[in-house]
């Protein structure tokens, strides 16, 4: 695996994180129930007309965060795919999000998360995910019940390296855009099937999950693997 590159486009590192479970699902959903929470300023990803994007990944993480003995933890992250900015001279985004929510059980990442990108961060200590044995589903849900069950429509055919780059806009103190690059190996497909949907929940908070269509995108961090998820200083937009 590459080593963390310490600049990109004048802004340093910040966050690096590594990974051992990611189960990340993308689904068509209404422009409206997007355009509805999004600011102003950004422009929604319109896969066709009167269709947007948004996904929930969900998140396991290694040991030896925040201190030698610090425990395993877990993150559930919904963001709605907007346009890039291409403007930064950074390599080629894979894609750009808005972050809606991000929950974790742990209060040392919600409070890290908190300071250096601004994430909307909630220490959620009932936050449970349920990652299936190989790897290509999840069962996600807290004190306040399910949030979602999702798991992959096509038969795993080989986990592959990959390495990709993207973009992160937060709106907590005021606008701000961010570059960050996954790196790890992963399997993922396009195939239509019952993949599952976001339940209704206030993990969502002002997005509207019964306006979600069907399932886009589905991509699975090879279990077992440590991937590299690495975030920069944001930048205020004006």
């Amino acid at each position: 695996m590459t080593p963390p590159l310490q600049e990109i486009a004048g802004m340093p590192l910040v966050i690096h994180w590594r990974i051992i479970k990611h189960v990340f699902f993308t689904w068509e959903i209404a422009i409206d129930a997007v355009e509805k929470i999004l600011p102003a300023r950004l422009e929604p990803v319109e896969l066709r007309p009167g269709v947007g994007l948004v996904s929930v990944g969900c998140l396991h993480f290694a040991t030896g965060h925040f201190g030698p003995d610090s425990p395993e933890f877990d993150e559930l992250v919904t963001i709605v795919h907007v346009q890039p900015d291409l403007s930064l001279k950074m390599p080629q985004p894979r894609f750009a999000f808005y972050a809606v929510a991000v929950w974790s059980d742990c209060a040392d990442f919600v409070a890290h998360e908190a300071r250096h990108i601004f994430t909307p961060t909630s220490h959620v200590p009932s936050l449970r995910l349920a990652f299936s044995p190989d790897g290509l589903g999840v069962e996600a849900s807290s004190a306040g019940g399910p949030i979602l069950s999702v798991r992959s429509t096509a038969p795993l055919t080989q986990f592959t390296p990959c390495a990709f780059w993207g973009q992160h806009y937060n709106d907590t103190k005021g606008l701000h855009l961010g570059i960050w690059r996954w790196e790890g190996t992963r399997y993922e497909h396009m195939k239509r099937g019952d993949a599952g949907r976001p339940l209704p929940h206030r993990h969502f908070a002002d997005l509207d999950v019964s306006k979600v269509i069907s399932c886009y995108q589905q991509m699975f961090a090879e279990p077992g693997l440590t991937h590299s998820e690495l975030f920069y200083r944001m930048l205020l937009l004006d």
